[in-house]
């Protein structure tokens, strides 16, 4: 499925760098594109939305949302859970039909969920539940942050429209994990 024209490509748009990399990935692939924002109550929320949607904005294509509301206050550093719940949250807008969910996660962060074992486990997740339907894609799983910058830079990626900060600084941070991990 991964390859297929015809086949929906649901991107997870979180607004940084990395998301906005793999969106142009999959757009110079030719795939069809559906650009996703979630909502999930993390504390850069409003500047990653805004971020996301200019991104989509930049490669015409509508922003979908998934916005989660609960009552538990998300401050910046590791959301134990946050990929899976992102893959998940995706997988459910398919409507049962093929899809396939295309992250921007990169090699060499200290998360799990980040991890070449936690993408396995999330593929077989995905296809098992599905019956092979859904798939799930991350084109730089095996990249080093500064291999998706080469490569965004390449790809004309809006990077000046990106925002990369847990703590939802403005101007970002510059010392959360996020805000080190973009710089050189």
């Amino acid at each position: 499925m991964i390859g297929d024209n015809h086949v929906q490509h649901i991107v997870l748009l979180s607004g940084g760098l990395d998301s906005a990399a793999a969106l142009a990935f999959v757009r110079d692939s030719g795939f069809p594109i559906q650009p996703l924002f979630v909502d999930y109550g993390q504390a850069a929320r409003a500047q990653e939305r805004s971020a996301a949607e200019a991104v989509a904005a930049h490669y015409e294509r509508s922003l979908g949302l998934i916005t989660v509301a609960h009552s538990r206050s998300l401050t910046s550093g590791e959301v134990v859970g946050r990929n899976g719940f992102l893959i998940s949250a995706a997988a459910c807008l398919t409507g049962y039909g093929r899809a396939v969910i295309v992250t921007g996660i990169h090699a060499g962060t200290p998360y799990y969920d980040c991890s070449e074992p936690f993408l396995v486990s999330m593929s077989r997740l995905l296809e098992e539940q599905s019956d092979g339907a859904i798939r799930l894609l991350n084109p730089f799983a095996s990249w080093m942050k500064n291999e998706v910058i080469d490569y965004a830079a390449k790809a004309g990626v809006p990077i000046s429209l990106t925002y990369s900060c847990e703590r939802g600084s403005v101007p970002p941070c510059g010392t959360c994990a996020s805000c080190r991990d973009r710089q050189p």
